[in-house]
């Protein structure tokens, strides 16, 4: 991925913990057709790579899942599905040699690779374009292959640290970007779950990438009983109504909340709820208040207050963020 840097924006490694290792710390130097080269780090469910296609020369970022780990979630959902049975026709194997690339609607369902079947449902110009989908039949993995994106993350956030931030009219180009993508999932009734900087990619054009869909959740088959036990993210971006007693249905509001961390973010360079204990950040997000801005910003304030809403039935809706004056504002 290329590193470009200006005084304008800040970027940081593209992927978390990202470190560059050769391609010989992997089991084949080649997946399918692509050559692996190097590392470039972590996502929320697997490690990730950089490849090339040696015939076009193309690089593609490449992400490795553990076919026992996918096996062991597909049990999991059994026991709150007992009756869902798939087609024969649309039973994946994991024994072909390779799979086919992903076709639109070629669905995996939710007994298979969660993230796969979700991605290749969706086309969006913000969001991270899966291109193929890759079984290798003797070992434990199943690979994803991505577009790769010519940029890194807009922010590295970290607890306990603060960075430089953006300015309010950068702030503001990146938001809408994220905010088209994430109207996008839920017009598809899929939730990201994971929302923050770490990702979101920032191309050399300026153009936001929406990336890691490893806690994505299609609403269409998930119920409350397993969104409250199973529910994965990031707990610094979790919204409150996770954290608390009691059954939660899933909706769109869960990905607000994060937006509005998402956004404190990139304004502020720190997070707005941090805690070396987990027990003590959980109980800090459940009796949050909206967290003040240090730089005078009345506009924002009044947007943050209304995505960061501790009540989900009264957090703003996509329609009211689209049309707050401070994401209106021209400049």
């Amino acid at each position: 991925m290329t590193r470009w840097f200006n005084d304008v924006f800040q970027f940081h490694n593209p992927w978390r913990h990202s470190k560059r290792r050769s391609a010989k710390y992997h089991e084949k130097p080649y997946v399918g057709k692509y050559k692996i080269l190097y590392d470039l780090g972590y996502g929320s469910s697997g490690i990730v790579y950089m490849a090339m296609d040696p015939k076009t020369h193309h690089r593609y970022a490449i992400k490795e899942l553990s076919k026992s780990r996918i096996h062991l979630q597909s049990r999991s959902l059994d026991l709150f599905y007992p009756h869902r049975k798939l087609e024969a026709t649309e039973q994946p194997s994991f024994h072909q040699e390779r799979s086919a690339p992903c076709k639109r609607r070629q669905v995996f369902k939710d007994s298979s690779c969660n993230e796969a079947a979700l991605m290749q449902q969706l086309h969006h110009p913000n969001i991270v374009r899966l291109v193929e989908c890759i079984n290798e039949p003797q070992i434990d993995k199943f690979y994803l292959v991505m577009e790769m994106v010519s940029g890194a993350t807009v922010m590295d956030i970290q607890p306990f640290t603060v960075i430089k931030t953006y300015d309010d009219s950068n702030c503001r180009m990146i938001f809408r970007q994220l905010v088209a993508a994430v109207e996008y999932l839920h017009s598809q009734n899929i939730l990201h779950g994971d929302i923050k900087p770490q990702n979101i990619l920032l191309t050399k054009e300026h153009q936001v990438k929406l990336i890691d869909f490893g806690s994505a959740i299609s609403l269409d088959t998930m119920s409350s009983s397993f969104f409250k036990g199973n529910y994965t993210g990031t707990p610094a971006f979790m919204a409150p109504e996770l954290l608390r007693k009691g059954k939660h249905d899933p909706d769109t509001s869960i990905d607000i909340w994060s937006l509005g961390i998402t956004l404190f973010c990139l304004h502020e360079g720190y997070l707005p709820f941090e805690s070396p204990n987990i027990l003590q950040l959980y109980e800090k997000i459940r009796s949050s208040r909206a967290p003040r801005l240090t730089k005078e910003s009345p506009e924002l304030q009044d947007l943050l207050d209304g995505l960061l809403c501790n009540d989900p039935e009264k957090r703003l809706t996509m329609p009211e963020i689209k049309n707050h004056p401070w994401y209106l504002r021209d400049t």
